[in-house]
């Protein structure tokens, strides 16, 4: 849909209210025609969650499907979350289900799970460093926008 790549753009520029109400357009007209593949339901969660909207990003991420190709991106953006406020209980969780949903991941990111809430030494793997390298990208994204 020619909308949603408006939508990424503007998300990419930092234009995330514009790019919501565009999302919540086209939301509307998917629900009615066809099933969800869960893009709509990330691409507003993203909007949300860098409009300081977390609860509500929260909320509607709960709608992107498990069958979606956006799956793994938001329950990856679920972590970071649970992560950021150092909610141990809710990052192991979705832990879990990033681990059932990408193997190839699982790995590092339990890797890096155990060194964030310090069950493990300093020892790093090269993948779980770039794993953590990518949430550390992703804090200093919401730090800058929430201020």
């Amino acid at each position: 849909m020619p909308e949603l790549l408006l939508a990424d753009i503007f998300i990419h520029t930092g234009d995330y209210s514009l790019a919501l109400d565009i999302v919540g357009q086209v939301t509307k007209s998917v629900e009615k025609e066809q099933q969800p593949t869960g893009q709509c339901a990330y691409m507003q969660g993203l909007c949300m969650i860098n409009l300081g909207r977390e609860h509500e990003a929260l909320k509607i991420w709960e709608k992107v499907p498990r069958c979606s190709v956006y799956y793994l991106r938001t329950l990856t953006w679920l972590y970071f979350l649970a992560w950021k406020i150092r909610n141990h209980e809710k990052a192991e969780e979705i832990l879990k289900n990033i681990c059932e949903t990408d193997t190839g991941l699982a790995e590092a990111y339990v890797e890096v799970h155990e060194i964030t809430f310090n069950k493990k030494g300093t020892e790093v793997s090269d993948r779980a460093k770039e794993v953590l390298t990518e949430l550390q990208r992703r804090l200093k994204l919401l730090v800058q926008v929430s201020y």
